[in-house]
């Protein structure tokens, strides 16, 4: 007999176990051999020690849960840790996910990792960690792959999770990339909203296709870090003709800015001034709702007479300290101070001169800091 025969009864453990004589009026000879023995029962057990076995006989119910007489439900507790050893069954692991009593016998539900228990005598010992106590489940990892759909992931993790901790952590492979704000239904606990790290709903592509994020619970909400985004590279080849007075739009851009922050855009593009053109722009401006990342004034253009009908590149490039996330707009505006209508071509084609470059494509490079 091991530690599972041993009593929390000091009185009953006189001969608790085999080799053990703690009577009162014990023989002298008998202390020695008794204390060797205790030290070799602690010993064993801690060759195991991550499982404890009580020495209580459980009866197979079912394949995922055993009976035992009498009430054990406040040593194995829902939560905690289990191996199950049969002669068909082999050795399969798992974790309590009912402990109850009733009509002198405690039933225990168990979800294995794999495998199932058989009908058969059985062995079983429970794990000396709890998943979910909260000093461990914080720092418990899942890992699945989504299932879910785009906005609406669902994880279903082995062992599954028995509900969500404050710090439990949750790591996905996305099949599906999202569209805007997202809810993550962790072992079917229900449907709760993924954040990023300052508590913000997700913006559309912030979880991409085949992309392994993290999650942590904190309490109410997942939240996720999300990743610096790949700079955007745009290019936009049609040819666009402009003739107005100031804000003069040459071209603009659509993008996605994935969370609150700074930001650097960068446009190449071609540029010629229409031979009828009888004003020229005094500056440029690169621009995302409105906000101006600093304005480029013209100092290449000396007069009307040199520049009709010509062309030239333009390469801005524009620091934003905060942007918010969400659909947004870069626009590459030109102006003269109240000098009268301007009339530009942006992508000049070949049909507008011999000298034109060879590639007259825009490039909007846009980059997440």
């Amino acid at each position: 007999m091991a530690l599972s025969g041993w009593s929390t009864t000091a009185a009953s453990n006189s001969n608790a176990a085999t080799g053990v004589n703690f009577d009162e009026g014990q023989l002298a000879g008998t202390v020695n051999n008794s204390a060797r023995e205790l030290m070799a029962q602690v010993r064993a057990a801690f060759e195991d020690a991550e499982f404890f076995n009580y020495g209580h006989t459980y009866t197979f119910a079912s394949s995922t849960s055993v009976t035992v007489a009498g009430d054990i439900t406040g040593t194995h507790r829902t939560g905690r840790a289990v191996r199950v050893v049969g002669a068909v069954t082999g050795e399969i692991y798992g974790i309590i996910t009912a402990s109850s009593f009733g009509g002198a016998n405690t039933t225990l539900t168990f979800n294995f990792f794999s495998g199932s228990m058989s009908s058969e005598a059985l062995t079983v010992s429970v794990g000396i960690l709890n998943f979910l106590n909260r000093f461990i489940a914080s720092g418990q990892y899942w890992f699945t792959t989504d299932t879910g759909a785009a906005n609406a992931y669902v994880g279903n993790p082995t062992p599954a999770a028995l509900g969500l901790e404050k710090g439990q952590r949750a790591i996905m492979a996305a099949v599906n990339a999202n569209s805007g704000a997202s809810t993550l239904n962790w072992s079917g606990i229900g449907a709760t909203s993924i954040r990023d790290t300052y508590g913000n709903a997700l913006p559309d592509g912030a979880i991409a296709a085949g992309q392994l994020f993290e999650s942590i619970f904190d309490g109410t909400n997942w939240r996720t870090h999300l990743e610096r985004p790949r700079p955007q590279v745009f290019a936009v080849t049609a040819r666009t003709e402009v003739n107005g007075a100031e804000p003069l739009t040459l071209l603009s851009q659509a993008f996605t800015k994935i969370s609150d922050g700074p930001m650097l855009i960068k446009v190449t593009m071609g540029i010629r001034v229409h031979a009828s053109a009888t004003n020229l722009p005094a500056y440029f401006d690169l621009e995302i709702g409105g906000t101006s990342a600093g304005r480029i004034v013209r100092p290449f253009m000396p007069n009307l007479a040199t520049m009709a009908g010509d062309f030239f590149n333009l390469e801005l490039c524009g620091l934003f300290s905060n942007v918010s996330s969400g659909a947004r707009t870069v626009a590459i505006r030109a102006g003269n101070a109240g000098g009268g209508a301007m009339r530009l071509i942006a992508n000049p084609n070949s049909a507008d001169g011999a000298t034109l470059p060879a590639s007259t494509t825009t490039t909007f490079l846009i980059e997440e800091l």
